[in-house]
């Protein structure tokens, strides 16, 4: 992928610290790429549960507690 890329060429100063340094930044994007895509539809899951329970101001669970006070 390093040499696909061509890192050497577009950032010198990358090439300075090794291919190994730049395998590992390369590799990191990725895994920060692929947190935030899971995060994303983690968050929009909740967004749903919320709305399953009544609506967006309502959290799940917060109507049976309520009821439970009553």
């Amino acid at each position: 992928l390093y040499r696909s890329v061509k890192v050497e060429n577009a950032f010198p100063a990358v090439a300075t610290y090794g291919q190994e340094f730049a395998r590992l930044l390369v590799m990191a994007y990725d895994a920060k790429c692929v947190v935030r895509f899971r995060l994303i539809g983690r968050f929009f899951e909740w967004a749903r549960l919320d709305q399953a329970a009544g609506g967006v101001h309502i959290r799940l669970g917060e109507f049976f507690l309520d009821v439970r006070i009553l």
